[in-house]
């Protein structure tokens, strides 16, 4: 402790106007006293918790904590693709692209009425699917997706 300590002093040192050194210390030292019993009692919290204080949520869980889940994907929306600008400028021409927005809208509505039925293969007409409405006609792309499954490889 006494070499730790020594590097916290050192560091508070750094913050003071290096006149009448001590008190200064002390006091960013009550400071920062004070700070960490706040963060250390939730029931006090006022604001919003930092990211690691946060309950854990399905979109959070580690594989080992959710591994009745089928799949985990994450929440954030911090990487907008805006569907028109990506269809017209990125893709033309690819043949996974054609009939893009009509696809999408069908594999959302038959997930939405009957999730037991997914895939069926079921086919709605085009007023059926004016029914979805993309909210700001963007999607949202994510690095990462855990999928849960059991493999048989006995090797």
């Amino acid at each position: 402790q006494g070499e730790l300590e020594h590097r916290r002093v050192k560091r508070f040192y750094a913050r003071t106007n290096k006149k009448n050194a001590t008190i200064q210390i002390a006091r960013l030292d009550r400071r920062e006293r004070a700070l960490w019993h706040i963060r250390n009692k939730p029931e006090n919290h006022r604001y919003p918790l930092r990211h690691s204080q946060r309950p854990r949520t399905a979109a959070r869980l580690s594989p080992e904590e959710a591994l009745d889940q089928h799949h985990i994907i994450s929440r954030t929306v911090n990487s907008p693709v805006y569907l028109f600008p990506w269809l017209k400028q990125q893709h033309v021409g690819d043949p996974a692209i054609a009939n893009f927005l009509p696809k999408l809208r069908n594999h959302l509505l038959v997930r939405l009425r009957n999730p037991d039925e997914a895939d069926a293969g079921v086919v709605y007409s085009p007023s059926d699917l004016n029914e979805i409405i993309i909210v700001g006609d963007r999607i949202y792309s994510h690095a990462t997706m855990r999928v849960n499954y059991t493999t048989y490889d006995m090797q």
